[in-house]
């Protein structure tokens, strides 16, 4: 997926840069592996959203009701997106895509808020395993402070795009941002995955530490004569 993603990104660079640099007409032009783009962005985007939703899900001890809205969430972002995508590859203007702002909007916007509810949720089930002891204490605000970190990325990147999409539209900075999203959701994916083993040291290192106290605090049974 990042491999395709990266050649439509090299090959739309490519067509507007080289191939047909100084033609203003061509420039007008959309090219179909920019719109492609999106498309492959939103499948990136349902597949860690969803990842990281199956987490809350087992975390919360198979809780619906923390999981159906953000998957409501994420459900409408991918099918905007993919409506997005479908209306874009029947356009060859960039003045046309105006027909397509409020799509743009609500896939920004839902994106957006997927990323901050999956944050909060995370955080929200987290915050209620602490326990009394300071070591696994640590391990979890660890792992707080990581979730808020993989959703604040893709969060801010799509409100960014959403900000410039509505300020600058014209100028497509808000390509920029928005072309960030897919590596971001791709990265935060890794990021996680890679950060398991350290995490799961750290915790068998606070269980090891809470028996060792334990077995310092047990009184000294009877001695055998």
């Amino acid at each position: 997926m990042e491999i395709l993603h990266q050649y439509l990104i090299s090959h739309t660079i490519y067509k507007y840069l080289v191939a047909d640099h100084g033609d203003m007409t061509a420039l007008n032009q959309i090219d179909r592996s920019l719109v492609v783009q999106v498309f492959l962005e939103a499948v990136t985007a349902l597949c860690v959203q969803s990842f990281f939703v199956f987490r809350i899900w087992r975390l919360s001890e198979k809780k619906l009701i923390l999981v159906v809205p953000i998957a409501s969430l994420i459900a409408a972002n991918f099918g905007v997106a993919t409506a997005y995508a479908v209306r874009g590859l029947r356009l060859k203007l960039f003045t046309e895509l105006a027909e397509l702002e409020a799509l743009a909007f609500s896939m920004n916007g839902f994106a957006a808020a997927a990323d901050v509810a999956i944050a909060a949720t995370m955080c929200i089930i987290l915050h209620s395993s602490k326990t009394e002891f300071q070591s696994s204490t640590l391990v979890i605000n660890r792992l707080m402070l990581f979730s808020v970190r993989t959703g604040l990325l893709t969060s801010a990147c799509a409100c960014l795009s959403l900000v410039t999409n509505l300020t600058l539209g014209h100028s497509f900075v808000y390509i920029c941002f928005f072309v960030l999203i897919g590596r971001l959701y791709a990265n935060s994916l890794f990021s996680t995955l890679n950060a398991r083993q350290r995490l799961r040291r750290q915790l068998h290192g606070s269980v090891s530490d809470l028996s060792t106290i334990a077995l310092q605090d047990m009184p000294p049974g009877p001695v055998d004569a």
